[in-house]
C-alpha cells in the first residue's frame, strides 16, 4: 500500500526498496534495505505492512522471521534516523505501526507475535510491551476513545486489548 503526505508518495516494496516520488510521479529519493522475507513455513506470504508517515518521519515494520526490525527514516530524504532489531520481540508480522501524538509524545505501536511494542518516535526507545495473543499478526493497531486498540488473533487465543496511550 501506498502512503503520502499530500505532496510525497511513498511506497515500500519489501525486498524491491523503499521510493518516495512527487505527485507527478517523479523519484526523489530511492533506499535498498537488503532481503526481507517475511515468510512462514517456506509458503513466502510476502510483505504486507504499510509505510506510516507522521510530519518528517516514515516508520516501517519489517518482521523478517530471520531479522526483524522497525525503523524510522526522513520523509525529506530517505535518510534512516534509527533502527532498533526485533529477534526475539516478533518473530513476524504484517500490520502496519500506529504513529500516535496523544498530546505528551509520539509513540510508534507495533503488532507483533509474541509482543506488541511501543517505541518512542523520536528515539526509537521502547516505551512498553504486552505479550499478544495469535501466532500471524496483520491487524494494525488503532485509536478510539482515545485508547489503542491492539488485536492479533489466530488459533486459540483472541484477545482484544484497549490500551491507554500512558501503558
Amino acid at each position: 500500500t501506498l502512503s503520502t503526505d499530500g505532496e510525497r508518495l511513498v511506497a515500500f516494496l519489501g525486498s524491491e526498496g523503499l521510493y518516495c516520488f512527487d505527485l507527478d510521479g517523479k523519484l526523489l529519493w530511492k533506499q535498498d534495505l537488503g532481503v526481507i522475507n517475511i515468510s512462514k513455513y517456506g509458503i513466502g506470504w510476502g510483505y504486507g505492512s504499510s509505510p506510516a508517515l507522521y510530519k518528517d518521519r516514515i516508520v516501517l515494520l519489517c518482521d523478517d522471521p530471520q531479522n526483524p526490525f522497525v525503523a524510522a527514516f526522513r520523509l525529506s530524504d530517505g535518510k534512516q534516523v534509527w533502527r532498533v532489531a526485533r529477534k526475539g520481540d516478533s518473530e513476524r508480522s504484517w500490520g502496519t505501526p500506529l504513529i500516535h501524538f496523544d498530546g505528551t509524545r509520539t509513540q510508534v505501536v507495533t503488532n507483533g507475535w509474541p509482543y506488541i511494542i511501543s517505541y518512542e518516535l523520536a528515539t526509537g526507545k521502547e516505551l512498553w510491551r504486552l505479550r499478544g495473543g495469535g501466532d500471524n499478526p496483520i491487524p494494525t493497531p488503532f485509536v478510539a476513545d482515545g485508547l489503542i486498540v491492539v488485536t492479533n488473533a489466530h488459533g486459540g487465543k483472541a484477545p482484544l486489548f484497549a490500551i491507554r496511550p500512558s501503558a
